[in-house]
């Protein structure tokens, strides 16, 4: 029934929107390829799709059909344009330092979160618009759900050894972040079908047999990826959908819950502990005054300090306005995954004021959110949820699969900021 829904949606829908649909349908295959960067810039399949994604929204943007009621101004939009307008102005800087491939590539990656936001202020004016982009990224998910599977039938494609001994999946792609996200926002994206998007008028669209199948599999993955972020992730969501669920009793779920993660812990306490203990060892010996505290985080603390004793030596504009206005003679490293921080990339490529923004945004998209039935409640605070914690460990602005949702729910609560919550129930 949804496939069939979305199929005829997606088959009369105008170029302009089918466009970027069909984007998040070939990302996941586009994103194995994200070696042959190393061979040409060029030739890389990622590359390729940054480098048409600029030129697509200002195409669809200006000459496209669009369907909907068109709002105003909301503090969502300010917010994204003072930010993506300094970001776009530290990143032209670039050019003055790097070979114009190398800066174009930084270029893209750093101000195409804006254009898909850009995008998605225009075309996504309904949340229906917005229901379709999440089919899409379920159906896309469905891609490295299919490698994951092979890896566990035929054996992995790609590991990571990580703390001595533990060994990670990541099948084709460059790290375990992506196997991170795709099963992160499948449960998310699941979790809000089951609730039943409008629920008043359509009920659940997914079954309780198909849901509990589906979070069963993705445990499964978790326990390969063995990445602690995504798990506590994964256990956030878990709780915020028991709490926004009206249905479900939030003690007594809670409850049954916690005894059988007691029951499992005992019955598998070897198999967690080796991955458990590897992987805090060091954290510990680090509390406990045996290592340096530039050790923590696997290391993170370090680099931030690094680059924070950089950045106290620049000048003033920079440090308002962004790196790209320093006297450093290199400033890639500081647009790109270095840091592993996205709060302090945020400073580092808008400055202070990019980085209050990033900060404003969240918390307005929070406080928009609220306005929402339980089932849209539960899908905006999962996203944002998502983007504030995996922003202290990695770079969520900078991997497009979670972008193709996460910008597009921010622009449609930026659709609907003027709304109040009786309108937005009516308007749903």
């Amino acid at each position: 029934m949804i496939f069939k829904e979305w199929f005829k949606w997606i088959k009369n829908v105008p170029w302009s929107f089918k466009w970027f649909l069909l984007l998040i349908l070939i990302r996941p295959v586009a994103d194995t390829f994200y070696y042959i960067k190393d061979t040409s810039i060029i030739l890389s399949p990622p590359n390729i799709i940054a480098a048409l994604t600029i030129p697509l929204v200002f195409l669809s943007t200006t000459t496209g059909k669009r369907s909907g009621v068109r709002s105003g101004m909301s503090y969502i939009d300010l917010i994204v344009i003072v930010w993506g307008g300094l970001v776009f102005m530290n990143g032209v800087t670039l050019f003055l330092d790097l070979e114009f491939l190398s800066a174009l590539e930084t270029f893209l990656r750093s101000t195409i979160p804006f254009a898909i936001y850009l995008f998605a202020r225009v075309f996504v004016r309904s949340m229906q618009h917005l229901y379709i982009i999440l089919l899409t990224a379920l159906f896309a998910a469905l891609i490295p759900a299919v490698m994951f599977l092979l890896e566990l039938i035929v054996g992995p494609f790609g590991t990571q050894i990580t703390r001595g001994s533990i060994v990670r999946y990541h099948g084709l792609y460059a790290d375990i972040f992506h196997y991170s996200i795709y099963s992160l926002f499948a449960f998310l994206i699941c979790g809000y079908l089951y609730m039943g998007p409008g629920k008043s008028k359509s009920g659940q669209l997914l079954s309780g047999r198909r849901y509990i199948f589906i979070v069963l599999f993705i445990l499964v993955m978790l326990l390969q990826i063995a990445h602690i972020t995504t798990t506590i992730i994964f256990l956030t969501l878990f709780l915020l959908f028991i709490y926004t669920n009206k249905e479900i009793n939030f003690f007594k779920i809670s409850f049954i819950t916690i005894s059988i993660g007691a029951i499992i812990f005992v019955l598998f306490s070897d198999n967690i502990q080796g991955v458990v203990d590897p992987m805090i060892e060091r954290e510990i010996g680090i509390l406990q005054g045996e290592r340096e505290i530039s050790q923590f985080g696997h290391g993170r603390v370090g680099r931030i300090i690094n680059y924070q004793e950089t950045w106290n030596e620049q000048p003033l504009a920079a440090k308002i306005l962004g790196m790209g206005f320093s006297n450093i003679p290199n400033k890639s490293g500081w647009f790109g995954g270095a840091i592993h921080n996205e709060y302090m990339r945020s400073l580092y490529t808008a400055g202070v004021f990019g980085f209050i923004g990033y900060i404003l945004l969240l918390i307005i998209g929070f406080i928009k959110a609220r306005k929402f039935p339980s089932p849209e409640r539960y899908l905006f605070y999962g996203l944002l949820i998502m983007v504030v914690l995996y922003s202290f460990t990695m770079l969520p602005m900078l991997y497009y699969n979670l972008l193709y949702i996460f910008m597009p729910a921010l622009a449609f609560l930026a659709h609907t900021s003027n709304m109040t919550k009786k309108e937005i129930q009516e308007y749903l």
